[in-house]
């Protein structure tokens, strides 16, 4: 078969992933324009549109079903599993109201909190999560107001929601480690969580490493085969060369035409941008959500500038920088 028809075949392919899984979020028209731009930028285009198309083929596309789903499993498993265990083995007792009675209590005894600007996904995560599970919105806070109201003195749960964490650097960052610092000198005996929905191995380290929280758990980890360019890769089986030749064009050639804002890009020890990354800290990712697609995802779906055509609309951040002087 010629990379002519193969790649038709999986244009199709796509197509009906759209219709069936993905919303209709990318249309006929959409993979034309983004196939474009894997035009003049090797000595085999052809054979460049398809590996990209085929990685297209198999991105991970999470509808608002999908995610309020999984978000019914992180409050069953991560946060009411633990508590029914706990009670089990200090009462042995058999009986489902006392069960009820001792989850009604705890719940009043704990909040749930986003990490973030309260305009970031977290906060939109926090929504469908309270509707999802039933939760009462008293029981929703931003955590700094543990820090200045007396009426949260005596709580003994803190647990933030989030939906990705590729790097765990945002939740590790000085501001935030400031703000629990803080909260557990006001409420000494509280206990944190700190709970994904998707969190890379790496980023799981780096927030258990921190010793921030006391708890740090994912519905879906996302292990080294979910790195698209990884040597144990889930999309370039047996297929090395393809794969090594696709990550040079994409942290070299392609990456040149992303025009990727600051908070897209990762830095080192050092402080310098890490420009030829695959990704927010080279997370290489084939990963978005209904609302958004994060940036730990491969650049060459969401990039959008002059040169580059999207295929997903990723919405990124915008810091207003204040001059001094200003009030």
């Amino acid at each position: 078969m010629t990379y002519n028809n193969q790649i038709q075949k999986i244009k199709t392919q796509i197509q009906d992933l759209s219709a069936w899984l993905w919303g209709h979020k990318v249309l006929e028209q959409d993979i034309e324009t983004w196939v474009k731009n894997f035009e003049n930028t090797s000595d085999n285009d052809d054979k460049n549109k398809l590996i990209a198309l085929s990685l297209l083929s198999q991105f991970m596309f999470y509808d608002q079903r999908e995610i309020k789903q999984a978000l019914k499993s992180l409050y069953k498993d991560k946060y009411i599993a633990p508590l029914v265990k706990k009670y089990r083995k200090a009462t042995k007792s058999l009986i489902l109201n006392d069960y009820n009675k001792f989850l009604d209590d705890s719940l009043k005894k704990t909040r749930f909190s986003s990490i973030g600007n309260p305009s970031e996904s977290s906060s939109i995560i926090l929504y469908f999560f309270r509707q999802r599970n039933n939760i009462e919105k008293e029981f929703f806070i931003h955590s700094c107001e543990l820090i200045v109201d007396e009426r949260y003195n005596n709580l003994e749960q803190l647990v933030y929601i989030d939906d990705i964490s590729g790097s765990g650097s945002q939740a590790t960052n000085e501001n935030f480690c400031k703000i629990i610092t803080e909260i557990r000198a006001k409420i000494p005996m509280i206990k944190i969580s700190y709970f994904t929905l998707f969190a890379t191995t790496t980023a799981l380290k780096t927030l258990k490493d921190s010793k921030l929280f006391d708890n740090v758990d994912t519905v879906f980890e996302l292990d080294d085969t979910y790195k698209a360019f990884s040597e144990t890769s889930r999309y370039f089986k047996n297929n090395s060369n393809c794969k090594e030749e696709f990550k040079k064009l994409c942290k070299t050639k392609y990456s040149k035409k992303f025009d990727l804002g600051k908070e897209d890009i990762s830095r080192n020890k050092n402080g310098k941008l890490n420009t030829q990354e695959c990704g927010f800290a080279d997370n290489q990712l084939a990963l978005g959500f209904f609302y958004n697609i994060p940036n730990n995802s491969l650049p060459i779906f969401w990039a959008n500038s002059d040169q580059w055509q999207s295929i997903f609309k990723r919405y990124s951040k915008k810091y207003m920088l204040l001059k001094k002087g200003n009030n």
